[in-house]
Formats: C-alpha cells, sequence, structure tokens
C-alpha cells in the first residue's frame, strides 16, 4: 500500500497512538490497589506511591513582529497543548508512558507526539527494556539539540523536544560501571511541520519551513520548477534496524566521570530524493516537473564525554562528537529515460563542547541555575548526489542551526506567597553567522494552575543585503512573544 509523503508523520502518530494506548492499558493494569496519582510537575519530583499520573492542558498564543505576505495566518498562530506522563513504579517491572498532543486552531491540524513508551524489567544489576525510551548519549548532542542519537519533535526549533530511540535496551551495572546496549529494527524519523503540495509547490503551516527554489537555470534560461510529492512505501522508511553501545564511569556521583558511544543507525531527519530539473512539461517547455520524496540514510557516529562533579552539583564537561554518514546513490529506474534522480548525501561531521553547569541555592525557597556551553562544529555542506554519485548541486547544504557558537543561560526560580515564580534567560552567539539568538521566559504557577510568557529574538550583525542561507538570517524575521495558561489535573 502506498502513502503520500504529506500524511506520513500522520501515520506516524498513528502508530505511536497505537503504542501509547497499548502502554496505558498495560500500567494500568499492573498498579496496585494503593497506588494513587499525583498532581506534581516538578522534574525532580520524587514518588511516594508506585504510581503516578500527570496530566496538563494548555492553551498558547503566539504573535510574531513581522508579517508574511499574502499568509496572514502564519502571523500568528494558537495552538491548543496537552502532556500526558504516566510512571509506574512495582518490585520489578517499570513503565513509562509520555506523550503530547497539539492542535493547531488556526490550520485545524494536529499532531501527537510520543516521547516515551516502555516496559521495563529490573533485576539486581541489570534491566531490559522494550519500547521508546529517551537516553542520555552524548553531551554536546544534549546540550544543542543536534539530534545525531534522538529524534526530535521539532515543531519549534528554538526549543525543540527530545524524543527516545524505539528497540530493545539492556543495562548493566557493577560499581561504578555501567555498561547500555540498544538494538531495534524499525525507525521513526525527527518530527516537523508537514509538508504538503498546493499549486504545484511545498508549503508548509510553519514559518520555520523553507520552501525549495521556484525556479531553476538551465541553458541561460529560467525554468519555472512544478513540484509534486513522491508517494513512498511505508515499510520503505520504517524497518530500518540500527543499534548502539554505551559505557559510563560513575555517571551520577560526585567526582570525574567518563562516557563512551558508538551506533550505526538510520539518520534522524529523513534525507530528500528528487528529480533533477530536465523533465519538460509537455504543454509548456518554459515549466520543469520535479518529484520530491523521503529516504532513509545511515550514519556511522560515537563519541567520549568526560567531566568533573561537585557534591554542590556543578559540572565541568568536554564532550566531542563524530559522526560519518554512508555513502548512498539514488538508483536509476530506467538508463535511456530523462528522468535523473538525485539524493542528499550529508558529510562528515566533527563538533566539541565545553560545558559548564552550576547551581546556586540561596535559600530554602530560593535557586539559581546557570550554564555556559561553547561549541565548535565541522563540516562541509550537504550534496546532492546522482546515480554515479556524482555531485549535481545542494538543494539544502544546512544540516545544523549553529557551528560555532556560545550559549549561557540562567534559571531563578522562587516561591512566595503560595506560589512559585520561575525566571529564565537564554543567549546564543554564533561567531560564524556573526548573528544572535536571545530568548527570556517567565512562568507563574499556583497549585493547578499556570500562566506564562516567552519572548524570541533572532537577529544579525550585517542586516541590510545580507543574503546569507544559514539558520539565524534566514528566520530573523521570526521574532515573537509567546503567551501561554495551563491547568494540571
Amino acid at each position: 500500500m502506498l502513502f503520500s509523503w504529506g500524511s506520513l508523520f500522520a501515520r506516524l502518530n498513528i502508530c505511536g497512538r497505537f503504542v501509547g494506548l497499548l502502554v496505558v492499558l498495560f500500567c494500568c493494569r499492573g498498579k496496585s490497589q494503593d497506588s494513587s496519582s499525583t498532581l506534581n510537575f516538578s522534574e525532580g519530583a520524587s514518588l511516594s506511591n508506585k504510581s503516578r499520573t500527570q496530566t496538563g492542558l494548555e492553551y498558547e498564543f503566539t504573535q510574531y513582529f513581522s508579517e508574511i505576505p499574502g499568509n496572514p495566518k502564519l502571523n500568528q498562530s494558537q495552538l491548543l497543548r496537552a502532556d500526558i506522563d504516566s510512571q509506574f513504579k512495582g518490585s520489578r517491572w517499570n513503565k513509562k508512558l509520555e506523550m503530547t498532543g497539539i492542535s493547531n486552531v488556526d490550520w485545524g491540524t494536529s499532531l501527537l507526539g510520543v516521547n516515551q513508551a516502555y516496559t521495563q524489567s529490573s533485576g539486581l544489576n541489570s534491566s531490559f527494556t522494550l519500547g521508546r525510551k529517551k537516553e542520555f548519549w552524548s553531551g554536546i548532542d544534549h546540550a544543542w539539540k543536534l539530534s545525531m542519537w534522538q529524534p526530535l519533535l521539532n515543531l519549534n526549533p528554538l526549543d525543540p523536544a527530545e524524543q527516545g530511540l524505539t528497540g530493545a535496551f539492556y543495562n548493566y551495572s557493577v560499581g561504578d560501571n555501567d555498561f547500555l546496549i540498544f538494538a531495534t529494527p524499525i525507525f521513526i524519523p525527527t518530527m516537523g511541520p508537514e509538508i504538503k503540495e498546493k499549486d504545484k509547490s511545498l508549503v508548509s503551516d510553519s514559518r520555520w519551513f523553507q520552501s525549495p527554489s521556484s525556479t531553476y537555470s538551465l541553458f541561460n534560461k529560467e525554468i519555472k520548477v512544478l513540484y509534486s510529492l513522491e508517494e513512498v512505501k511505508m515499510q520503505d522508511l520504517v524497518f530500518k534496524p540500527g543499534f548502539g553501545v554505551r559505557y559510563r564511569f560513575n555517571p551520577d556521583k560526585p567526582g570525574n566521570y567518563l562516557n563512551l558511544h558508538f551506533g550505526r543507525k538510520p539518520i534522524n531527519a529523513l534525507s530528500l530524493r528528487y528529480e533533477r530539473f530536465l523533465l519538460a512539461n509537455g504543454n509548456n517547455d518554459q515549466n520543469g516537473v520535479a518529484v520530491v520524496g523521503p529516504v532513509v540514510t545511515y550514519h556511522q557516529l560515537g563519541g567520549v564525554d568526560f567531566g568533573m562533579r561537585t557534591p554542590d552539583k556543578d559540572k565541568f564537561e568536554i564532550s566531542i562528537l563524530f559522526e560519518n554518514p554512508e555513502k548512498s546513490n539514488p538508483q536509476q529506474v530506467d538508463s535511456n529515460s530523462r528522468i535523473q534522480w538525485l539524493q542528499q548525501q550529508p558529510q562528515p561531521l566533527a563538533a566539541i563542547n565545553l560545558g559548564v553547569e552550576t547551581f546556586y541555592g540561596l535559600d530554602v525557597e530560593d535557586d539559581l541555575k546557570v550554564h555556559a556551553d561553547l561549541m565548535r562544529l565541522q563540516t562541509l555542506p550537504t550534496v546532492d548526489v546522482d546515480s554515479k554519485g556524482q555531485v549535481q548541486g545542494s538543494l539544502f547544504p544546512r544540516r545544523t542551526n549553529f557551528t560555532s557558537a556560545l550559549k549561557l543561560g540562567a534559571v531563578f526560580s522562587t516561591a512566595f506567597i503560595q506560589s512559585v515564580y520561575a525566571l529564565s534567560v537564554d543567549w546564543i552567539r554564533d561567531f560564524d553567522q556573526q548573528g544572535d539568538v536571545l530568548s527570556f521566559g517567565g512562568k507563574w504557577s499556583r497549585r493547578s494552575l499556570s500562566a506564562r510568557l516567552a519572548l524570541d529574538v533572532l537577529a544579525v550583525d550585517q542586516a541590510k543585503d545580507n543574503f546569507d542561507d544559514r539558520f539565524i538570517n534566514k528566520f530573523r524575521g521570526n521574532d515573537r512573544v509567546t503567551a501561554g495558561l495551563g491547568y494540571v489535573f
């Protein structure tokens, strides 16, 4: 059976919804009679009972400071969001479900992301987990959301959410040594805005989507490109095996620590393959037809993290990551055909990050957390190759949002008059792009009710006549303010 690429993520959401439902039923079946729910949404909340279910609803309104000509619906957005976090801990079996449902009020579209959904059997020194589970693989991958290891729910590139890998996990710990083996027969990619075909163009309901060029130069003539989405078989994308191994020394306690990891798995972001712009439209020789579709490519990746923790929760870390994408050329269906397929070929990547994190307990009710990361990433632009491996151009050359960047951030929280207040600020300076991303956030919560306000600003040093196609300059018109009102029950 064939599925259009435009409905691919919707089909994957249905699969995730089915898995989530099974886990929910399994969790409910395993609850003991004295278990109860808790409404504690704090990240470090302890579990006083064997089971916990946390459910939150939020209405979010975003207003962008600049307008998109001809598409006023993209000048603002209204989202309804539901988050479910359910966990059961028994003497031997643990179960976890963490998922997010998002509905766009303006567009009438919805998305369900299953971040985690697993069942786990634990022994004295080991555990076996089956399902979708988030793990710590790499410090730089986690700090900069590079998505080399784990996929993302990437509707908001300024704050994407990590999702777990799906498969089987075997963990063994002895003393200060911790080993993890991961294997899977299936692949669920990074989930982003849905791409649709409209009037022979590729469009999306997101301001963070960049459409490919609508024209192509051929023999000194501008050819208009008419796009269409390729139909793909679901099994060609989902049934892709992979594995990963990890070793950690002293992963949790104060002192020196070490983390080693290696794996071979599909690249989380789907690559593109498309017809080269040589197929003329029979009705108009000024038009070209291009069929675009997704394809899964593989990479090998590995790295090392080492650093030191103090008893006061301070941390200094050096994280190194290497990635080697495997070469994969598109197959030429008919050697006599004028249609020539091109496919994206990512290039090897090397990155290093210096990270510092410190925690100040100002008093009983006031906390301040400060972090800094300095990252350097080296890679070549992604190229598009033909069936012989020859480079034929580059449709989307950039894989990462930042390459040489400094990130500074702080979070302050306090409790006052039965309410909790939190303020956050994050600043990213990319030296290659000569641009900045500045984010402010504030949140108030009292019992089951919460409200938040956020501001995001993107700017470059030289704004006039700047045609840089990298992340900050490309989306510097997406400055915005966001307000949210939530309820927990």
